[in-house]
């Protein structure tokens, strides 16, 4: 039983770039999309290329360079100005209707502006973005809240030391983790609902970090 034309993974992911960018949401330009379905619809080989960001490296790369040893207060200053940056990002993403799925720091792009000595943060990795009607974050006209605190849950978890990620020192302190959670919520005082749908998301960082613990055993 078919309901119509299959979709292959890179073109679902050219339409999801295009999606973001109409949003006004910074991620990368699709270049050329190609695709071969095999075995029937039910295989497929495929791919996707996209424009080069001059520069731009992962996210966990760049904290780490750059906020990983202890700084002088301007680093103290460029970290906190970077979370806010983030925390405008996950903001604008989520109230435009979408979940990223696999919301890592290794899936946001930070891309120097030494023009303006500044950075853009770009969304990447689109594979299994969804989306919703929008709305106000865990609001049940927007992105069901189970989604968002899967999301946020990968920001906090890829953020701690872990061979799971690039981070490897204690980049950011739980102080660096509320200044975001505000910064997300758009408020200077999280409510108690906040509070609450912050602690769901640390939660379920906790069972990330140990299903990645699991994994990295030796058999």
């Amino acid at each position: 039983l078919s309901l119509g034309d299959p979709i292959s993974l890179a073109e679902h992911e050219a339409r999801n770039l295009v999606h973001l960018i109409d949003a006004g949401i910074p991620t990368v330009r699709c270049a050329a999309v190609g695709w071969e379905f095999t075995n029937g619809g039910r295989g497929e080989r495929s791919c996707l290329v996209t424009e080069e960001l001059a520069g731009a490296v992962q996210a966990d790369v760049y904290c780490e360079r750059q906020f990983g040893s202890a700084g002088d207060r301007g680093k103290t200053a460029a970290k906190r100005r970077w979370i806010r940056a983030l925390g405008r990002l996950a903001r604008q993403f989520h109230a435009s209707g979408f979940v990223h799925r696999d919301f890592y720091l290794c899936h946001v792009l930070v891309r120097p502006v030494p023009a303006r000595r500044d950075f853009v943060l770009h969304l990447i990795d689109l594979q299994r973005m969804m989306r919703f009607r929008g709305g106000v974050p865990a609001s049940p006209r927007g992105v069901p809240g189970r989604w968002i605190v899967k999301d946020l849950a990968a920001l906090v978890f890829s953020s701690w030391p872990s061979p799971a990620t690039f981070v490897r020192s204690e980049v950011f302190t739980n102080t660096d983790r509320m200044r975001f959670a505000r910064e997300y919520f758009g408020t200077d005082r999280l409510s108690a609902a906040q509070k609450a749908l912050v602690r769901r998301a640390v939660r379920k960082a906790r069972r990330i970090e140990g299903h990645e613990r699991r994994r990295s055993r030796p058999q």
